[in-house]
């Protein structure tokens, strides 16, 4: 238990800093633990189920204002499409659904450290767009979420930044308050049909990490110049997913 709190405070502190990736970490270090690839996934997923981004949502309010109507056709897309993404890592055999999860986890981080390299993480103008976009941009990265068991905003606020032009923060603040309800719920009951005896009690465990290390992340992301830890970070990304596929082409 004490190893799956150390795992989710650093995936919180993660997440809270960088508003996407901590979930994904979590569950590479699950995996590489020893945790079975579905599992890892279904736990990471129901450990986020409590408002864990209530402390991103009351640190960010104060610097950020955000569009309501943006964070509501983002939630129903992430609820939408986590339920499939789960729905098709059911399907998937277990090495498949690994060697996806760590070619993913690779190029997340090659993405992050390239954007270091060449200082393209930069505050766009801001660009007009229908508030349906961003029902569009949860779908999107509501299936991967449900599907790798990673959390939404590894997809959605590269999207946001994207489609809408918002700055970093405005976006981390934009997915914080969609992700307020439950919205992986759908996902995880998805994989509660294919794990018997599912362990709460680690869940819980999970949670209270995560909600802790986001605290601290939270405070981190508006007071520290976080661009500069993004390499560093992408470099973690890549070991971890590089340490996942060997893990998976060495197994029998």
């Amino acid at each position: 238990m004490g190893l799956s709190f150390g795992i989710a405070l650093l995936g919180g502190l993660v997440a809270g800093t960088f508003g996407s990736g901590g979930q994904a970490i979590m569950v590479a270090l699950l995996v590489l633990g020893g945790t079975p690839q579905h599992l890892a996934q279904a736990l990471v997923l129901a450990a986020a189920l409590p408002p864990v981004g209530l402390p991103a949502v009351l640190t960010l309010r104060r610097v950020v204002k955000v569009q309501p109507a943006r964070s509501v056709m983002l939630a129903i897309g992430l609820a939408t499409g986590t339920a499939f993404g789960a729905w098709v890592a059911n399907q998937l055999d277990v090495r498949v659904l690994a060697l996806g999860f760590g070619a993913l986890i690779i190029t997340l981080g090659a993405r992050t450290v390239r954007q270091f390299v060449t200082k393209t993480l930069r505050d766009a103008e801001p660009k007009e767009a229908p508030a349906w976009a961003g029902g569009l941009v949860g779908a999107i990265a509501g299936t991967t979420s449900g599907l790798f068991g990673i959390s939404g905003g590894v997809v959605s606020i590269p999207l946001l930044r994207r489609i809408f032009g918002l700055p970093q923060l405005h976006a981390q603040a934009t997915l914080a308050w969609a992700v307020l309800p439950p919205l992986a719920l759908p996902g995880v009951l998805v994989y509660l049909s294919a794990i018997p005896d599912f362990p709460w009690m680690r869940v819980a465990v999970l949670t209270l990490g995560l909600v802790l290390g986001m605290v601290v992340g939270s405070q981190l992301a508006v007071r520290l110049p976080t661009d500069r830890l993004r390499g560093g970070f992408g470099i973690i990304q890549i070991v971890l997913g590089a340490l996942v596929v060997a893990r998976v082409l060495s197994s029998r």
